[in-house]
């Protein structure tokens, strides 16, 4: 304690003189080890970046071989070959063969443009020969051993295709698999290409410093791919502590060292993010750093004469030096700029002022940055709720340098399913990606701020200088269907744009932000997809508006199971809605549809009908017609409702009839008046049952159609007409119930497969 408080020339000396007996050593322990640790860390660097440059050199390759091959996919040569699936076909004529030759010179052509390709070729599932860029048009037979092709397709994922390891002739081969499928040609089948495996370790070994450096590709589960030790491929070499160290990190990329027989190894490695390959390379440390320890031992030397010198300088610098020190240390204990007194000389003193002043800047720029990133914002977000304080004000002649404002709400269509597809961190990248364009599709004479708003939409807050009646909602409209267009791209989902009137002063923009949203509502009536601009709303024409004299026809419609009355009715509704648009506003539509539901509810409660029994996961029709933006998924979702209640009755009805009873009644009316043209809406009305349970239960019956079934007994008493009688076709065809010949012979040869005069000679032969 006692020589901490002394002057600083006077522990400067003393520093210099007791440690005068070792710095050489401490100075040459520091310069070796930091030059060696620097060194090896900058080798190692190095090395993985040439790592790096030569996996990407090999994934670009690799890149450019799978987009050949997805040419000859897209490409009409295979699908040309479509009924080609022998190889006697194809040498039947010229036009088969000049088919081969064009896909056997499409293989060749990619073959020579690339040094990595042993060989490519086209192989078909079941065909008895291949079309290869090496060995032409061969029968399968005489083609290699394609034993290891089955193997591969079942390690197959996807369509995406398929890299697999193996050897070609006892020669080591990158095999990439693609297979052929429905959604690219109709033919089956895989193009297969071998790429040479020492062509692929020469682009790894590709600009390495040594030359017993050894770059290595192997698979996640430890199966060496490319090795210059070839013995070692398609092994897995779990024994090598370095492959099996590689595989256990979670790192993408990075380096370690190791011990092997008494020699520090570098292994450095790469894993891309996009297939289940690891690069790797390892190094001899000791002949990396020859360089480096010759540099160490001149540094040493370098050093040992310095330090002689330096010292004595150093001592006569620290009587100079200290003067001014001082001073400055007494100047600021006078001014108290130290918060804490500490024990100890000047240079203390001057080392805790500083960090205390440190301390309060640093204090002072995190608090003004945060402030500064949070303030627009919050200045935006307040202006539109009309909460804007004081100190805020101050920001809007830079934001805002005009009097006059207009809002634009963005609102995502069908907000429902766009949440559920989308999770909020996506949501707000989008939001993210669409605010940082908003502004550059505005001309210099607007000012435009945009910020989240209410319900996960975004406010456009436009300031100008003029407004023109005619011009300016023109205009405006047209900026605002660029951003929607946008926005369509970004969030992958419509979006419908309200815009407010305009009002002057940033106290009117609260006005303009609520008007705007008023005006998206209106998107119920025009649809998705829509630009909205408010209007004033004329509280002359305004009344409320309901269809009561629908009600009671819907009741009735429901005693008696008719479904197309309904939707009728429904309709009729929605036209009305659509007539009166300017008079029937958003509230009053949502009120309009829930008591259509509640005629359902009544019509259930007053029969002690359990509705969650008859509707299920329709039952919470309110919440669907709560969560509907525009008309059509409001009557789409009553319609439903009423159509899940309507098949509730028809089958409780049928079992108090008698299933079998409706059964006859119909096959019974249908075999009687087979001869009419009957219309099955009328047929299921006389038996007292809709139609579409009068077809469910024909279908049940006959597996026909209730058409086909008439079909079916007028082509049959045709047959018998033509072998007992004399009539002509057109007779019979009158008799039966077809208005003409033609119709008789289109469902004769459709349930004969014949016509009926090709039915009349086969049965008089």
């Amino acid at each position: 304690m006692l020589f901490k408080k002394l002057p600083i020339v006077i522990q400067l000396i003393c520093m210099l003189v007791i440690t005068m007996v070792i710095p050489t050593t401490v100075i040459v322990y520091y310069s070796t080890v930091s030059l060696s640790q620097y060194s090896e860390n900058e080798i190692a660097e190095s090395v993985l970046s040439q790592l790096k440059s030569n996996s990407q050199m090999n994934e670009r390759e690799l890149f450019n071989l799978v987009q050949n091959v997805l040419t000859i996919v897209e490409n009409s040569n295979i699908r040309n070959m479509k009924g080609i699936s022998s190889y006697e076909t194809l040498n039947s004529n010229y036009a088969n063969i000049s088919k081969g030759l064009k896909l056997y010179t499409h293989l060749r052509a990619i073959d020579d443009n690339s040094t990595l390709i042993q060989s490519m070729a086209f192989i078909p599932q079941d065909w008895n020969y291949v079309i290869t860029s090496d060995k032409g048009i061969q029968r399968k037979e005489e083609y290699t051993d394609l034993s290891w092709l089955e193997a591969a397709s079942e390690e197959m994922q996807g369509v995406s295709g398929y890299w697999y390891p193996r050897k070609e002739n006892a020669i080591p081969v990158i095999t990439y698999l693609y297979q052929l499928n429905r959604l690219t040609t109709s033919v089956k089948g895989y193009i297969v290409v071998n790429i040479e495996e020492s062509k692929v370790c020469d682009i790894l070994n590709y600009g390495t410093y040594k030359t017993d450096s050894n770059a290595f590709l192997v698979q996640n589960d430890g199966s060496i791919i490319s090795d210059k030790d070839k013995s070692a491929l398609l092994k897995k070499e779990h024994h090598l502590p370095y492959i099996q160290q590689i595989i256990d990190t979670q790192s993408s990329e990075g380096y370690f060292y190791l011990e092997e027989n008494g020699e520090r190894i570098l292994c450095a490695y790469f894993k891309p993010s996009n297939r289940e390959w690891i690069y790797g390379v390892t190094y001899s440390m000791e002949e990396m750093l020859t360089g480096v320890n010759q540099i160490r031992r001149s540094e040493i030397i370098l050093m040992l004469i310095t330090m002689s010198f330096s010292s004595v300088v150093v001592i006569a610098y620290a009587i100079y030096f200290s003067k001014p020190m001082r001073q400055l240390a007494g100047a600021l204990k006078k001014k108290n700029l130290i918060i804490q007194k500490p024990n100890g000389n000047e240079l203390t003193w001057l080392v805790q002022a500083f960090e205390d002043v440190e301390k309060q800047e640093e204090k002072l720029y995190e608090t003004l940055r945060s402030k500064e990133k949070d303030t627009k914002s919050r200045i935006l977000y307040n202006l539109l709720i009309g909460e804007v304080d004081s100190e805020e004000k101050q920001e809007f002649s830079y934001l805002f340098p005009y009097k006059l404002f207009v809002v634009g709400i963005i609102a995502i269509d069908q907000r429902k399913a766009y949440l559920e597809k989308l999770n909020a961190k996506s949501r707000s990248y989008q939001r993210y990606l669409l605010l940082e364009q908003i502004e550059s599709y505005f001309p210099e004479h607007y000012r435009v701020q945009a910020t989240r708003y209410d319900g996960g939409g975004i406010a456009v807050i436009v300031n100008m200088e003029s407004y023109d009646q005619n011009q300016s909602p023109k205009e405006l409209a047209k900026i605002f269907r660029e951003i929607q267009k946008s926005a369509k791209e970004i969030f992958e989902h419509t979006v419908s744009i309200g815009i407010s009137g305009l009002h002057s002063h940033y106290e009117g923009v609260h006005e303009c932000a609520f008007e705007a949203m008023e005006a998206v509502t209106g998107k119920i009536v025009q649809g998705a997809n829509s630009i909205l601009f408010w209007k004033e709303k004329d509280e002359k024409r305004k009344h409320y508006y309901y269809p009561y004299e629908h009600n009671e026809k819907i009741t009735n419609y429901l005693s008696v199971c008719d479904l197309k009355g309904i939707k009728e009715e429904v309709e009729a509704i929605e036209k009305e809605i659509l007539s009166q648009k300017p008079i029937v506003e958003y509230e009053n539509i949502k009120m309009i549809f829930n008591q259509l539901a509640s005629i359902a509810v009544k019509f259930m409660v007053e029969r002690n009908i359990n509705i969650g029994k008859v509707l299920g996961k329709h039952s919470d029709i309110y919440t669907l017609i709560a969560h509907a933006e525009i008309l059509e998924e409001l009557k789409n979702g009553v319609i439903s409702y009423y159509a899940k209640l309507i098949d509730y009755l028809e089958e409780q009805n049928s079992k108090q009839v008698g299933e079998g009873n409706y059964q006859e009644k119909i096959i019974s009316y249908l075999n009687q008046h087979y001869k009419e043209d009957l219309v099955y809406e009328e047929v299921a009305e006389q038996i007292g049952i809709s139609y579409s349970y009068l077809r469910k239960i024909v279908k049940e019956e006959t597996g026909k159609s209730p058409n086909d079934y008439i079909n079916k007994i007028r082509i049959e008493e045709v047959k018998r007409m033509l072998l007992e009688t004399e009539l002509s076709l057109n007779e019979i065809a009158v008799a039966v119930g077809y208005h003409n010949v033609q119709s008789v012979i289109r469902y004769f040869r459709k349930y004969e497969g014949i016509t009926p005069k090709e039915f009349k000679q086969a049965s008089h032969t």
